[in-house]
């Protein structure tokens, strides 16, 4: 390697461990589950470790019918209570600091590995990936994310396997990531679709085993009548919240433009053959849909779920003296200031006081993403052969 080139790795791997921290920190100083929903804006930092609110928050979770059935993250807590004395804010910021971790290395692995990015293609796209909404803020109360990092983390180490051709291993974890939260299944449709040297027949078979698997595990677990009623009288009726009014309405579609829009564009302008893009596109619809329908759309971690895999095979490719032309454009600056309008005028996000943290972080990040996009392709996989 030339000097230049570890130089530029260096820098890269830098400013990815920036935004790893900028992700720590974000969810460190927003109220959520990660502080206790402390609304002390100097954070006391043995609450991230221990607090009340954090056992009272596993509790309500613990009893809930749904939240009950999603036995992971839950019981680790649980078991680190009873076992070692680890407090619940304790144990669930360590768990989600590892899958963090986790999710940083299994993007750059597979990206590297599968799909022939250099290490500093594989770092912007991580990076791109750490600077998400539904990362830099998965805990506070807009987006709300609970063991979704868990999921995450799992859904890229099941692939990861499928990639290396180890049906058995990627089918465990699917099933693993189907028990951290029920949504998981929808990756089925990746795993039956893309391209494999199993035959369908033998992945359709697997996919069977997980289901069955899944469903005695669920039936047993809980009170399903309940869980059923929960589901009936509350999940059907969330799309009329998204649809609520015209604020709630401006406010689901930009939501879904800030989170599916710059990936969904990778992926449709690709050269990639249409048997690799199908499993990802049907994934994302069938998502979209089922998020519209059943959930708030404001909470994002709930779109970006189905967009997982397609960070890896980002290759996010530099130049710049070209990004710089474009920083300082005249089209560059008028949309940055259309993007800050918006934000201020129309996109209201339903989430009290710190509203116009997400209204600002909007117009960045959305700014970004075009800066970005004339730089950003993704890459053909290659096919492992058993």
């Amino acid at each position: 390697m030339s000097p230049i080139a570890a130089q530029t790795n260096h820098h890269y791997f830098f400013l990815l461990l920036g935004c790893f921290c900028i992700v720590i920190g974000g969810n460190i100083f927003i109220p959520g589950y990660a502080n206790g929903f402390s609304i002390d804006p100097q954070v006391n930092l043995y609450e991230l470790w221990s607090n009340e609110a954090a056992m009272e928050i596993w509790r309500d979770r613990w009893t809930d019918p749904v939240f009950h059935k999603r036995i992971i993250l839950l019981g680790l807590q649980k078991g680190l209570r009873e076992q070692i004395s680890l407090p619940f804010q304790g144990s669930f910021n360590l768990i989600n600091l590892i899958s963090l971790i986790g999710i940083v290395y299994f993007i750059i692995k597979i990206g590297r590995k599968f799909y022939h990015n250099t290490n500093n293609e594989s770092y912007s796209a991580t990076i791109l990936f750490l600077l998400a909404l539904p990362m830099v803020f998965a805990f506070g109360g807009y987006v709300s994310s609970y063991d979704d990092w868990l999921q995450y983390w799992i859904i890229l180490v099941s692939f990861y396997f499928f990639y290396c051709q180890e049906i058995f291993w990627c089918a465990l974890f699917l099933l693993f990531g189907t028990l951290i939260r029920e949504t998981t299944f929808m990756y089925g449709i990746v795993f039956l679709m893309l391209p494999s040297n199993y035959s369908f027949s033998k992945r359709l078979l697997y996919f069977g085993a997980i289901m069955i698997i899944f469903g005695l595990i669920w039936v047993q677990h809980g009170n399903n009548a309940v869980s059923w009623d929960f589901l009936i009288d509350n999940r059907m009726n969330a799309w009329k919240a998204n649809l609520a009014s015209n604020r709630r309405i401006v406010e689901s579609f930009v939501c879904i433009i800030w989170i599916l829009a710059w990936p969904v564009a990778l992926m449709l302008k690709s050269k990639l053959p249409d048997k690799e893009k199908r499993p990802f596109v049907l994934l994302i619809l069938f998502n979209l849909i089922l998020v519209f329908t059943t959930a708030l759309i404001h909470e994002t971690r709930l779109l970006f779920f189905s967009i997982i895999l397609i960070y890896p095979m980002i290759s996010v490719r530099i130049n710049y003296n070209d990004l710089r032309l474009r920083v300082f454009s005249w089209s560059s600056i008028l949309i940055l200031i259309m993007l800050i309008g918006i934000s201020a005028l129309v996109f209201k996000p339903s989430v009290g006081r710190s509203a116009i943290i997400y209204q600002y972080y909007f117009a960045l990040n959305i700014w970004m993403y075009w800066l970005l996009l004339p730089f950003s392709k993704i890459n053909h996989r290659s096919l492992v052969k058993k």
